[in-house]
């Protein structure tokens, strides 16, 4: 059975840049027998970092398995105006308006395929060239593999990578330590 603390301890394995306010978002899987606490957990999550500009939605769910999605609307918002971003959405032609409208369409394709949708990284923060090179090449031409394909800057990328790894171990040590999830999320 998942437990609250359990269900947090994910959100910090997974999430952590996010909460830390130095990645736009963060997606992790959760594995729940009891769906109304899982949706409790979430609920209670939300009402403790909401203020600090975080949202978690589950984005997916098959049984008891769910994929749930951890965002700064701001910033996701921001990513999704970028031009590039635009025109790969475009092209998948059910990614048109707002950012919500976007998110309900990125919730319709992760329910309604096997796969995950390739424009995820979007909506994830990774930069638009490494995805637009994911969706057009897959592993050719990519010249680094980390938290994602890259097919761009690898040296940005490496920075990024190792700045995501740090984030991830101290916050992990201070909830380790006893510091709540609430204190851990940043405001920004």
């Amino acid at each position: 059975m998942l437990t609250q603390q359990d269900f947090y301890a994910m959100i910090i394995r997974y999430c952590s840049p996010t909460l830390a306010g130095i990645k736009t978002a963060g997606l992790f899987a959760a594995a729940a027998d009891d769906e109304m606490m899982l949706y409790r957990y979430i609920a209670e999550f939300n009402r403790k970092v909401l203020k600090k500009g975080l949202c978690l939605i589950p984005v997916s769910h098959k049984k008891n398995h769910f994929n749930l999605f951890l965002y700064r609307p701001d910033l996701l918002k921001k990513d999704l105006e970028c031009e590039l971003c635009r025109s790969i959405l475009k092209s998948y032609q059910c990614y048109e308006g707002d950012m919500h409208q976007c998110l309900y369409a990125l919730r319709k394709r992760m329910q309604n395929n096997k796969d995950f949708p390739h424009e995820i990284g979007l909506f994830l923060g990774y930069p638009p060239e490494d995805v637009y090179g994911f969706i057009k090449h897959r592993e050719v031409g990519c010249k680094h593999i980390g938290v994602w394909r890259v097919y761009d800057n690898v040296e940005r990328a490496q920075c990024t990578f190792i700045k995501y790894q740090a984030c991830t171990k101290i916050l992990s040590q201070r909830f380790l330590n006893g510091t709540p999830i609430e204190q851990l999320a940043v405001s920004i």
